[in-house]
């Protein structure tokens, strides 16, 4: 693959991944920015209650409450 066919492949793949929100862009490789006050969730997301949601979780996320 030639030089510029790699950039924009990068530049282009660069442009699909990233999520403009009304007072943010972001990259959706990176992680997300903590909110205004500091914290990376509001009260409502801390803990999980719905139990599909929880199932599924429990099998793919394998870091166990932590961020």
């Amino acid at each position: 693959m030639d030089q510029i066919e790699e950039q924009w492949n990068v530049i282009f793949t660069r442009s699909l991944m990233t999520l403009e929100l009304p007072n943010v862009s972001h990259y959706l490789g990176c992680d997300v920015p903590p909110l205004d006050c500091g914290r990376s969730f509001p009260d409502d997301l801390e803990t999980v209650d719905y139990e599909p949601l929880k199932n599924i979780l429990g099998e793919l996320d394998r870091s166990e409450d932590s961020l």
